[in-house]
């Protein structure tokens, strides 16, 4: 191939430099945005232009507050907000479930664009409760299609339906509705919610009497939930290695003294200190939704989750809705980072809108992705480096960048420790990759060679970079190539 003619002299035509970010912050700062219902978005309006500009003022305030991390919720009620071949669209679009636009595309080319994240969030189990009719007697819905895998539940004469997840098809199917998520779309995250059962009155007799074995009921409706978010894992992970994948469990784990609240171990059946030690989630949002003089201490609860953590991200669930705990926001905040929680989120966007953080006076080093408008790339990292002007394709005439641009999004190139650093590319197709360093000592030096698929890839450098002057990368089949001066 051509590209293996070209010198070093050659390559140092071609550059795109990169600058150290060093004083910022370093932790989440996430809030969720809530669609079910339209509590948050979209607004009550069928305007297509009317939703986007609501979305994007969200977005807009999200930045401005130095909030760096969305979830966003894109299925709830059995419905959804992105193209699925497993559930109906959502009717809060057009009110004809029809599909005028991608909201979630929409959503993340904007929230990327202002160096914000975004999570999928998902109601995984729970498949409807409210008085929206008209959604479940859809006959795309679950509750039609699939009647045998529906538990109804009913507290205080409200009734909820719930997917059985002791039924290995329940399993299957919520973890091919993500992974079919995650192959096409480019979210940062996945993030469960109601990755539980309804409570301890269930109806799964026939279910448990053919896969219980000789576990207790307990201990085999705790073992379903666990072996659902194993199974998503492995197969998003399969798709794409480095999304991540997390969870939204109720604040207590298992009471504390003093303490007689709703637990997730024996009430609803989350052994969520078992996915944490087993690592099948990459963080945990725990929803900590009670102030420090409450009966179930704020304090308390944030603690134990965060000793408990097992070497994973915690972010501390913040019930914004509530007055008392609005009241005391940058108290939990300092006591957060106190602790050395990975962060906070807030429940929910409309609690927050005209809220000014004060303990968010800076920029946080959260997202990994970068805008071809913006030129904005940050990441939780030590360093980070970002791209100013200049983008230049190899081979062809240096003034022509067009092909470029449309082939690649801008690289980030991410040092996470002495002695490793990330590499951070966005390809169209598939593609083989050389990476070569240039040192003081040597002008040429093959440091990997890997292969990369379409779409986003992270390529692992075992190596201190400082001691490289240079990285250059060289696309086999696209014939380009780029220089990072560091």
């Amino acid at each position: 191939m051509l590209i293996k003619k070209i010198s070093i002299s050659t390559i140092l035509l071609f550059f795109l430099s990169f600058i150290a970010i060093h004083s910022q912050v370093n932790e989440i700062r996430a809030v969720w945005i809530a669609t079910n219902h339209r509590l948050d978005w979209p607004p009550p309006t069928f305007n297509i232009e009317v939703q986007k500009e609501a979305l994007k003022e969200i977005f807009d305030s999200a930045k401005s507050k130095n909030l760096n991390t969305i979830y966003f919720q894109v299925r709830s009620n059995g419905t959804v907000l992105f193209k699925s071949s497993f559930e109906p669209f959502s009717l809060y679009i057009d009110g004809k479930g029809g599909m005028p636009y991608d909201p979630l595309q929409f959503a993340i080319e904007e929230a990327h664009k202002r160096g914000l994240e975004i999570h999928a969030w998902i109601n995984t189990v729970q498949v409807f409760a409210g008085s929206e009719l008209n959604v479940i007697n859809n006959p795309n819905h679950i509750i039609q299609n699939k009647p045998e895998w529906i538990v109804e539940d009913i507290k205080n004469n409200s009734k909820s339906y719930w997917l059985n997840p002791g039924l290995l098809e329940v399993r299957e199917y919520l973890s091919n509705l993500i992974k079919e998520l995650v192959e096409n779309y480019d979210v940062d995250g996945v993030h469960l919610d109601y990755i539980r059962y309804p409570g301890k009155n269930f109806n799964d007799d026939s279910t448990f009497k053919l896969y219980g074995k000789n576990l207790s009921r307990d201990e085999w409706r705790r073992k379903n939930i666990t072996d659902l978010i194993s199974l998503i894992n492995k197969k998003i992970k399969a798709v794409k290695p480095n999304i991540q994948l997390g969870a939204t469990p109720i604040g207590i784990y298992k009471n504390h003294k003093g303490m007689n609240g709703w637990e997730g171990f024996y009430e609803v059946y989350q052994d969520t200190k078992d996915w944490l030690k087993k690592g099948i989630i990459d963080y945990i949002t725990p929803q900590i939704y009670w102030s420090f003089d409450d009966k179930y201490q704020f304090d308390i609860l944030a603690k134990d989750w965060v000793e408990n953590s097992y070497g994973k991200k915690v972010i501390i669930g913040i019930g914004a809705f509530k007055d008392a705990v609005k009241n005391e926001i940058e108290r939990m905040i300092e006591y957060s980072r106190k602790i050395g929680a990975d962060g906070v989120a807030f429940f929910r966007y409309s609690n927050i809108k005209d809220y000014k953080f004060l303990a968010f006076n800076d920029n946080t080093l959260i997202t990994k992705f970068e805008s071809t408008k913006n030129n904005l790339t940050t990441t939780k990292a030590e360093n980070i480096y970002k791209h100013e002007n200049n983008e230049f394709e190899d081979i062809t005439p240096i003034e022509n960048f067009s092909s470029f641009n449309n082939q690649f999004l801008k690289p980030a190139l991410i040092k996470k420790s002495n002695n490793y650093s990330e590499i951070i590319i966005y390809s169209e197709s598939d593609d083989e990759i050389i990476v070569k360093g240039e040192t003081e000592k040597s002008n040429d030096e093959p440091l990997l060679k890997t292969k990369i698929k379409q779409g986003k890839n992270v390529i692992e450098l075992k190596i201190n970079i400082e001691d490289y002057k240079t990285i250059f990368l060289i696309f086999q089949k696209a014939n380009k190539l780029m220089r990072l001066k560091l």
